[in-house]
């Protein structure tokens, strides 16, 4: 497993075409406090390789939108909206069993969150701006007369810290109406309670016409400026995400080999001529595409992700289906990464896909062998290694997803009170019906111990008696 404070720490460690999709990654973010170390907000923090990495290209690709000469209120206040406009508060999230996911850093994929999930958001996203911020967790009164759980931020500017609640906000944001929780509700502290054990900040409060002088209007619009913003890093998992969701839509559809033959032809399409429709658009893969990636940098990721096939056999199961010794590309990738390294590698796949030339490959690998009038055919074998890469990378990210939700699963003192709604279903229902039968089992072989040690009391009483 890989621990991380943030996803700025983890970034300072790890590319993320070094994460592999399947292994276990561990943000604390907010949730770093004292109080919050324990079992279960571990589990809460815990992603996959693949959904860290959507995370993180989802914060960059805000991060890309945001001009240089901003100060750090007009950040705070441009990603509070953003966060606001863009995700919906779940009011079903307990009977559809996704209490984790609403309240950890994926609500950015799936739109929809908690008021934890708003709060670790907003705190996470402030962290990479450097901008201070703490997440606090107490009670509020929202409509209703009764406290409820809540969790809201604060941030500190300029020696000044304001209270902001994003998940009050961000129903009135998506009705169009101003901010009222951006720091400048005066009533703030008379609804919002912070547990005993939460800091205690000396608050300000901004007037409305403060919050509304705080500018959020951008000149950068323009895609091509803010693709090129963005890294190769980022562009890379949307890449490899409309291979997924292309390959999975067609699989479905019409089965493997077709689905195969479908991102190929996709990817093929869009390197030579820039045309982006063989890709399906389901998740936006293909508006992704369109919007961030150029038809030189879709070689370069291509490129890249044909060369980790290679380096890390090792992790692919069907190691010898996908890295078969008789496509003489690979031989000639595998003998040029060792001689120089990778990014010579990638120059040589990348001048071989766009110039028809093969002289950046070293001439160890016999590279005479690649012959131009080869080429698509020797191609379409490249992109089958990256398609099978890609989906074997996939099935195993699906098997790190349900260790997640087993472990979210087992010992969530939330469960008791969920137990009680009559309308509790799917994975909660399941781990709920899972600890009975446990509980059962335990209770029954306990029974058994008891019994079998009476018998053998009885037995050694019979001995004593015949003696």
């Amino acid at each position: 497993m890989i621990r991380a404070k943030n996803t700025l720490e983890l970034e300072k460690n790890y590319k993320l075409s070094e994460i592999d999709d399947e292994e276990l990654v561990m943000i604390k973010g907010g949730l770093d406090k004292e109080k919050y170390d324990k079992e279960r907000y571990e589990r809460r923090v815990t992603y996959s390789g693949r959904d860290i990495k959507n995370i993180i290209a989802r914060m960059r690709e805000i991060e890309a939108r945001i001009p240089e000469e901003w100060n750090d209120w007009q950040k705070a206040k441009y990603i509070y909206e953003t966060i606001g406009k863009n995700i919906s508060y779940d009011f079903k999230y307990m009977d559809a069993g996704r209490h984790q996911q609403d309240s950890n850093l994926t609500t950015l994929l799936s739109g929809k969150a908690v008021c934890a999930g708003y709060a670790l958001l907003f705190k996470e996203m402030m962290d990479r701006q450097n901008i201070e911020c703490e997440y606090i967790r107490g009670d509020a009164l929202g409509d209703g007369e009764n406290p409820e759980k809540h969790a809201w931020n604060n941030i500190t500017i300029d020696g000044k810290t304001v209270a902001l609640d994003v998940t009050w906000d961000s129903a009135r944001m998506h009705k169009g109406a101003k901010l009222e929780y951006f720091g400048n509700n005066p009533r703030f502290n008379e609804r919002h309670k912070a547990d005993p054990d939460e800091k205690i900040f000396n608050y300000s409060v901004l007037s409305n016409k403060e919050v509304e002088n705080i500018s959020t209007a951008r000149n950068i619009e323009d895609r091509n400026i803010i693709a090129d913003r963005m890294d190769i890093e980022s562009k890379r998992v949307y890449v490899e995400n409309a291979i997924d969701e292309t390959y999975k839509k067609y699989a479905k559809l019409q089965g493997a080999d077709a689905a195969k033959k479908q991102v190929k032809a996709a990817i093929k399409k869009y390197i030579e001529e820039g045309y982006t429709n063989y890709f399906t658009n389901n998740a936006e893969a293909r508006d992704n595409i369109e919007k961030y990636v150029s038809e030189g940098e879709m070689s370069e990721i291509v490129s890249n992700i044909f060369i980790d096939s290679i380096a890390n056999y090792k992790k692919i199961e069907d190691k010898k289906k996908a890295l078969s010794e008789d496509n003489i590309l690979k031989k000639a990738t595998k003998e040029t990464l060792e001689k120089y390294n990778k990014q010579q590698a990638v120059k040589a796949l990348k001048k071989y896909i766009n110039q028809n030339s093969v002289s950046a490959f070293t001439n160890v690998a016999n590279r005479a062998t690649l012959s131009i009038s080869e080429k698509d055919k020797i191609l379409d074998n490249m992109y089958d290694s990256v398609v099978e890469y890609t989906e074997l990378s996939r099935q195993k990210e699906n098997e790190t997803k349900k260790i997640i939700k087993e472990k979210n699963c087992y010992s969530t003192y939330e469960l008791e009170e969920i137990a009680q709604k009559p309308k509790s279903k799917g994975l909660l229902n399941k781990c709920l019906g899972w600890m009975v039968e446990k509980k059962e089992k335990q209770k029954y072989s306990q029974l058994e111990k008891v019994a079998s040690n009476d018998e053998i009391s009885k037995e050694q009483e019979r001995e004593e008696n015949i003696r």
